[in-house]
């Protein structure tokens, strides 16, 4: 008389079940490990409003314009807008981040000829270097920034994701 297929898998588990254990064990502590060296990540979230134009009150009704089909090409547009290189680069020369040393090592940004672990550090920062920092400095920005619409409104969220939470919040 044969076993039902439960029993004989629950017999395998049973005179399995040190291995069983170890395996389950070794996983959970290379996860925990795993976790723990993992460098954290912190997203700064900003909300801003697209508008066509200047609301203009001349009576309580008709406030809003109705939207159509040309105001989903306007959106698309400023949503890519959002996301262009031109952009990016005023960014990046704002807050200054193709001269800092920091934000380049946070992402491993290395040039030609020159690297952050050079015993040099005064080559990779040289005004020689700019033009390629600053090159670097916005493909990293546009890597890291995200664009998400709002479904159903005029509002988008621009967010941007580094390991350090003050610079996350001041680049959003």
């Amino acid at each position: 008389m044969s076993l039902p297929t439960v029993m004989r898998l629950w017999r395998i588990v049973i005179r399995w079940k040190w291995v069983i254990a170890a395996i389950l064990a070794a996983a959970i502590i290379l996860g925990l490990i795993v976790t723990l060296l993992m460098t954290p990540r912190f997203t700064a979230t900003a909300t801003i409003e697209i508008s066509r134009q200047q609301d203009k009150i001349v009576q309580v009704q008709d406030v809003r314009p109705e939207s159509s089909a040309v105001d989903l090409e306007f959106y698309q547009t400023q949503y890519a807008l959002l996301r262009a290189r031109s952009l990016a680069e005023q960014v990046v020369d704002e807050l200054k981040l193709a001269d800092n040393v920091a934000f380049l090592q946070m992402f491993n940004v290395k040039l030609e000829g020159a690297g952050l672990l050079s015993r040099n550090p005064a080559e990779f920062m040289s005004p020689a270097t700019r033009p390629k920092r600053k090159s670097k400095a916005i493909e990293v920005l546009l890597d890291h920034v995200g664009i998400s619409p709002i479904r159903g409104s005029r509002l988008v969220d621009v967010s941007f994701t580094s390991a350090d939470a003050a610079l996350s919040a001041q680049i959003a």
